[in-house]
């Protein structure tokens, strides 16, 4: 298990609660290479906010320290940074 698996499975209930998943994140993760293409039409086209995050959520337990890195790092960028807090905070120490 990675350690971005553990820190997801920790928060996992918070982070359904805190993170907001829109057509622009979903683009900015596409951007920075965090998301491929379908896994971008998946979260586009679910409707359902709490789907959106599940799906979101399992694939990076998944993805690669870059990836995740990367991940973090959009959240400081569209100004979700309690995210990036969250996740760290539970992996450092």
């Amino acid at each position: 298990m990675s350690p971005h698996d553990i820190a997801i499975q920790e928060n996992y209930d918070v982070l359904q609660r805190c993170t907001t998943i829109n057509f622009y994140v979903i683009d900015y993760l596409r951007a920075e290479d965090v998301l491929d293409e379908e896994q971008e039409h998946d979260l586009k086209t679910e409707r359902n906010p709490l789907k959106q995050r599940n799906l979101l959520y399992q694939w990076l337990k998944n993805v690669s320290s870059n990836k995740y890195e990367s991940f973090l790092q959009v959240m400081k960028d569209t100004e979700q940074e309690h995210v990036a807090n969250l996740l760290k905070g539970s992996t450092e120490g």
